[in-house]
Parts: C-alpha cells; sequence; structure tokens
C-alpha cells in the first residue's frame, strides 16, 4: 500500500497488487528441466556517471548494462536431469521462465554463480543462484523471436 497526498491536502491511497505466481521453470535447449517452488530477483543497472571539467558534480548519467540475480529454492529435476543426458553443473545460457494469470516473464541467457544440493532420493536440488543477462516480459498470447 502507498500513501500519496494529492494538492488539495487529501490522503490518497494506492493499492499495488502482486499477481499471483502460476508456474516457475528452468528451461535449456526449449525443454523444460526442472520445477521451482520459490524465487527472488534482484535486478542491478549499472550508471556511468559523466564528468565534466571544473565542474563538482557529475553534468550526466547514462544508464549501463542491467543484470539479474536470481536466488531460486526447491528445484524438481526431471527425468532428463536425473539420468544424465542433461548435466546441470556445466549448463549454459539456460533460462527461467515465470508464469503469471495474465502475463509471462522469461529470463534469458541465465548462468549458475552457485548450487546448495543435499543428497537424498528425492532429485531436489536445495537452492542456487542465478545470472541473467536479459529479461522479457510478455502479456497473455503474445511471443517473441528468440535471439
Amino acid at each position: 500500500m502507498a500513501w500519496n497526498f494529492n494538492t488539495t491536502g487529501k490522503v490518497v491511497v494506492k493499492i499495488i497488487i502482486i499477481p499471483k505466481v502460476k508456474d516457475v521453470y528452468i528451461k535449456y535447449n526449449d525443454e523444460k528441466i526442472a520445477n521451482v517452488q520459490s524465487f527472488k530477483v534482484k535486478a542491478t543497472q549499472e550508471l556511468n556517471r559523466i564528468e565534466a571539467f571544473l565542474e563538482e558534480e557529475p553534468v550526466a548519467v547514462i544508464l549501463g548494462k542491467k543484470k539479474y540475480v536470481i536466488d531460486i529454492s526447491k528445484i524438481y529435476l526431471n527425468t532428463a536431469v536425473v539420468s544424465g543426458s542433461i548435466n546441470l553443473y556445466n549448463m549454459k545460457n539456460f533460462s527461467i521462465f515465470v508464469s503469471y494469470p495474465d502475463k509471462s516473464t522469461e529470463y534469458l541467457n541465465c548462468n549458475w554463480v552457485n548450487i546448495e544440493e543435499n543428497v537424498d532420493f528425492e532429485n531436489i536440488i536445495e537452492k542456487a543462484e542465478i545470472i541473467a543477462k536479459d529479461r522479457v516480459e510478455l502479456l497473455e498470447g503474445e511471443e517473441y523471436a528468440r535471439r
């Protein structure tokens, strides 16, 4: 909930609704290889300051590269990963797909930073940290061309 004051001095309350997630999974070579129970995304963007001679403060700021750090937990592997036909630890440039009721978000060109695994018989990886280079958001029914 956000509180704003308008020009008449009255308080205007804005309610921000965060949509529920329908599905989160990892894709590799356009194949769903694992379901994800929960995730957290931190987006950062470089800022490049433009300095000028004899100026104390920067005269401009140019936005640079974006980076997405994704923490996921409870990763349920499918049979292709469990059987060994896909090596999870050597996998590069995969994507994480997040489906909402009215849109979807895909994090592209993902790579592992670290993986925390517990050995058990349920084929679950406990936690992983992933870096994604790109993010694409689509409304329901839209498609995009892969690069």
